[in-house]
């Protein structure tokens, strides 16, 4: 339940894991040693790009070629994990995502831009640890001090060449039932892709403006790309309203994605499961 597996190979044809597999309609498949250090079955599975591998209690070392074809994308699962080793099993299993935070502390300093950049301003770090990695993530970003919104409105405005990834995240967001408002651009986009969205200005376009809203409490997360020098000074001020009133703010895509998967954990949790590290290790 932890990932959204492609695929479960596995060397044990009464291993309980399978069970599992099929009951969430996974596709199994059974190996033995000449079969899995053999490059036929890599070859065929290769044009198929599998999003992830499993592989289940397997105790040989993991061919180079295998690794080399599916780099970042196999989880090998060691076979104590699993019920007939007195393992906890697939339901139970100790497998946990960590994310790990930085702790920016923009808010204590006056005039301090919340953009990425290549200067070292973290005071710390901080670790959250869940089985999904949206729960990892959100958990991570409460410990760093960032509390993502569950409900409101999110505040989209993108350079041209995020618009078109960025419909996705929107859908997403509309999904979970956030009103959306956008500049002119990223409006017009986002409606194009049949999503329900209002304009709202630019900073330099008059008022009442974004950082208005942001002021009166009117947003609740922002998600905000800007490229180039004039797109970064335009938004610095929306930036600083959003650390003044203490709303987030995401200014990549990949950390959109992270803050759209951390607002479906929080929506299906009516508390956060806290686990010690000291568990995780048993």
């Amino acid at each position: 339940h932890a990932f959204s597996i492609a695929l479960l190979v596995t060397n044990k044809e009464d291993a309980p894991v399978i069970q599992l597999a099929k009951a969430q309609a996974i596709p199994v498949l059974i190996l033995n040693k000449e079969e899995f250090n053999s490059t036929e079955w890599i070859a065929a599975l290769t044009a198929c790009q599998p999003s992830l591998i499993v592989l289940a209690g397997f105790l040989w070392k993991i061919p180079e070629h295998l690794l080399n074809a599916f780099n970042g994308k196999i989880i090998n699962i060691h076979p104590s994990l699993l019920p007939k080793y007195g393992g906890k099993g697939m339901y139970g299993m100790r497998v946990h995502q960590a994310v790990k935070e930085a702790v920016l502390p923009f808010r204590r300093f006056p005039g301090a831009d919340s953009l990425l950049g290549p200067e070292m301003r973290s005071t710390g770090e901080v670790m959250g640890t869940a089985p999904s990695f949206g729960m990892a993530y959100a958990k991570a970003e409460l410990a760093a001090g960032e509390v993502l919104p569950i409900a409101g409105t999110v505040f989209l405005s993108t350079h041209d060449r995020d618009k078109q990834a960025l419909g996705a995240i929107a859908i997403d967001l509309a999904a979970q039932g956030f009103a959306l408002v956008a500049t002119a651009g990223t409006a017009k986009h986002l409606r194009a892709e049949g999503l329900e969205v209002t304009t709202v200005l630019k900073v330099h376009e008059g008022r009442p403006n974004v950082e208005d809203a942001i002021r009166s409490g009117e947003i609740q997360l922002i998600i905000n790309t800007p490229i180039g020098r004039q797109a970064t000074h335009d938004d610095r001020y929306l930036r600083r309203a959003a650390l003044d009133y203490q709303v987030p703010t995401v200014t990549t895509l990949a950390g959109a994605r992270a803050a759209v998967a951390a607002v479906a954990a929080l929506q299906g949790q009516n508390e956060l499961p806290i686990n010690a590290l000291q568990d995780l290790h048993r």
